[in-house]
This record gives structure tokens, sequence and C-alpha cells, in this order.
């Protein structure tokens, strides 16, 4: 039983809230308006990731970031570009704080993943001619 409990408690203290409940990575369904042209693909970067030539309309999984995430977007006759600032989720750090271990490394695991923060779950590029 004592090594039941032994491991409960590493399994809790070996992440914090918004690791556990946030995760690492999120969905972001992307989507474009004023597009006339075709085959439509982005570009998505942010200091954890980058992914290129995304076919949109599309859900992309893209990590976690406390920095903006640019996104640029370019078919045959246009471009668009976003640069979407995250949320930071305070409703964790206060989890943290109560539930897990006063925020002492809960809180370090989650600010090194990045978990604290979360980009809309929907972002929409408007495309410009490219002229």
């Amino acid at each position: 039983m004592n090594k039941f409990i032994f491991s409960m408690l590493v399994c809790i203290f070996s992440a914090g809230c918004a690791s556990f409940g946030n995760g690492t990575t999120q969905r972001v369904d992307m989507r474009t308006q004023n597009e006339i042209g075709h085959n439509t693909t982005c570009s998505f970067v942010n200091d954890e990731d980058r992914l290129d030539n995304i076919k949109i309309p599309s859900v992309v999984v893209i990590h976690r970031d406390g920095n903006p995430l640019m996104i640029d977007c370019k078919n045959d006759q246009q471009t668009g570009t976003v640069k979407q600032d995250p949320e930071f989720q305070t409703k964790y750090i206060v989890a943290n704080v109560f539930l897990i271990d006063a925020c002492t490394i809960s809180c370090l695991i989650d600010a090194s993943t990045n978990a604290f923060y979360s980009y809309p779950p929907k972002i929409i590029v408007n495309m410009t001619s490219n002229q």
C-alpha cells in the first residue's frame, strides 16, 4: 500500500495542474476570410514550434508558448498575416497553490512547459491581394 501511495504522490508532483489539465500542446482551428485564390497554405511559428506549408482550412496542433504565434498564409493571389498573443490561464496557478504543492514545484513545471498559456481555439486570417 505504501508503494501505491508513493507512486501516486510522484505522479501528482511530477506535473502541475496546467500541464495535467491543459497539456503542452493545443489544437487550433485555422480559417481564412476573403479568400479568392486557391491552395492556401500557412506557416505557424512561435518559440516552441514551427509548422510550414499547412493547407488551410485545417486544425493544427501547436506547442503552447508564452510568446506570440506568428501565422503567415499565402496562395496564388493573396497573402495574410496574424500575430496572435497567448492568454495566461490564471486558474491553473490557483489550482497549483491550493491543490498540489503551494506552487513550489508544480509552478516551475507548468512554467517550463508553457502550459499556463493558451491561444484562441479558432484563428481567422484575413487574406488580401498580392498587388
